[in-house]
């Protein structure tokens, strides 16, 4: 197994992924990374989009 991780300001982001896989995993590992980023930026709009509203 391997394990990486990034550390932001508001906590660590930590990916565990198998040291090994075949092409057609990899193809599904990326094609889920992809979602994962895509989820992550509604948040990160939501968040601000927030913070805008607390601020007016």
């Amino acid at each position: 197994m391997a394990q990486d991780s990034f550390s932001l300001k508001e906590g660590y982001v930590v990916l565990n992924y198998p040291a090994e896989m075949s092409p057609e995993s990899y193809g599904d590992f990326e094609e889920w990374v992809h979602l994962v980023l895509r989820v992550a930026k509604r948040r990160s709009e939501h968040t601000k989009a927030s913070t805008k509203a607390d601020d007016a």
